[in-house]
């Protein structure tokens, strides 16, 4: 952890202990929610562990939530993948009518981007770039060394 997040941490939990004093201080009596005794003799740093306990174990919990969430959304675009490309072999199959007619499955379906000449033509040129550019990266390693 940052020595920004300890002392804010700290702050936090020692700002309800000094609340907790000037309470007694004052001679007031809180009501307690029928907490054990065990509480009561605890010392500040008894506190401050099982703050940063709770803190790690909230930590834990929300990591592995967000790696089921990953999950979920992994297996919902793969399933949805599995899907469209099953609905274009059925297409394929079962086409043997009119395809140019308003009832025809080809015009239901989406857009789909078809060839492009120039898309074509300027990725090829980045991919070039690119093998370029890893070449020379290889060529200055291999002359620091």
């Amino acid at each position: 952890m940052s020595s920004k997040l300890v002392k804010k941490l700290l702050h936090q939990t020692s700002a309800p202990l000094r609340r907790a004093e000037d309470a007694t201080d004052r001679g007031l009596k809180r009501k307690s929610r029928s907490a054990p005794s065990t509480t009561a003799a605890k010392t500040k740093d008894e506190l401050v562990q099982d703050h940063i306990q709770s803190m790690l174990r909230m930590d834990a919990l929300i990591d592995s939530q967000s790696s089921k969430t990953a999950k979920r959304s992994f297996t919902r675009q793969s399933h949805e993948l599995k899907r469209r490309h099953k609905e274009r072999q059925s297409a394929k199959k079962t086409s043997t009518g009119n395809t140019r007619g308003s009832s025809s499955v080809f015009s239901q379906q989406k857009y789909s981007r078809t060839y492009n000449k120039t898309r074509d033509k300027k990725e090829k040129e980045e991919e070039y770039f690119n093998d370029i550019a890893r070449a020379l990266k290889r060529a200055k390693k291999s002359s620091k060394r």
